[in-house]
């Protein structure tokens, strides 16, 4: 009675926060049901996600899944693993793997970020993707969950009076040696500068802030900052 009593306030702390922060966000929250999986030979993440392409409209919504596991045994800490050979080729790689850490942080007690676990990793002599290696890894550092994200889509357009950017992410947590999801989460984000000049003088307007807009360098860094933390109101902290 008591585990079950824990749940329910669980559940409805994490209902009340995520309506919240979708009424007042903009966007909608969506809670779709986890696929049956089995146990895994390692923590690879190569063809593991199992999720969809970014489409339009992903950045109206976030859709999120979250298992009984997770609520009944919240792990205190995870690794943050490399992206997958696809995400890893993108410039935005290192930025990405830098938010989810720092999010990440405010959920766990501790997270074992990319610099931290290669340099285990090379002292030990261990690869996350060898089951072994993975269960040798998880029992040293005593961190028993892994985090894995990909870029679902990112791209930029310039049209002269009008530049926009589109980023798409999702992030799965599993413990480490299975393929059981805890949790899994993907949004977008999307932004834009100038406009549809009406006018010569709104033509010259239009441009000047569409390329101020393009070159911004910290934009890419917000929008990624903001994605992390949106999908990250879904997972509840450990208690």
């Amino acid at each position: 009675m008591k585990q079950w009593r824990g749940k329910t306030v669980l559940a409805v702390l994490t209902g009340s926060f995520l309506l919240s922060a979708c009424m007042g966000s903009g966007y909608s929250i969506e809670h779709h049901s986890l696929p049956a999986a089995g146990h895994a030979s390692g923590t690879s993440n190569q063809n593991q996600s199992g999720g969809s392409a970014l489409t339009p409209g992903d950045e109206q919504r976030i859709v999120f899944s979250l298992s009984d596991q997770y609520e009944q045994d919240p792990p205190a800490c995870a690794v943050v693993q490399a992206a997958d050979l696809v995400s890893a080729g993108s410039v935005l790689a290192d930025k990405v793997a830098r938010a989810i850490t720092v999010h990440l942080g405010s959920k766990m007690d501790r997270v074992i970020g990319p610099a931290r676990r290669d340099q285990i990793l090379r002292k030990q002599n261990l690869d996350l993707d060898h089951a072994g290696d993975a269960r040798t890894f998880a029992w040293k550092t005593r961190c028993r969950a892994i985090l894995s994200w990909r870029l679902t889509g990112a791209s930029e357009t310039f049209l002269l009076a009008w530049g926009a950017r589109r980023v798409g992410l999702e992030l799965t947590l599993k413990r480490i040696g299975r393929q059981d999801i805890l949790w899994r989460a993907s949004h977008a984000a999307r932004r834009s500068g100038g406009g549809l000049p009406l006018s010569p003088v709104g033509l010259v307007v239009d441009t000047v802030r569409a390329g101020q807009f393009m070159g911004d360098r910290d934009m890419l860094t917000s929008m990624i900052h903001d994605i992390v933390r949106r999908l990250f109101t879904t997972l509840p902290a450990g208690l």
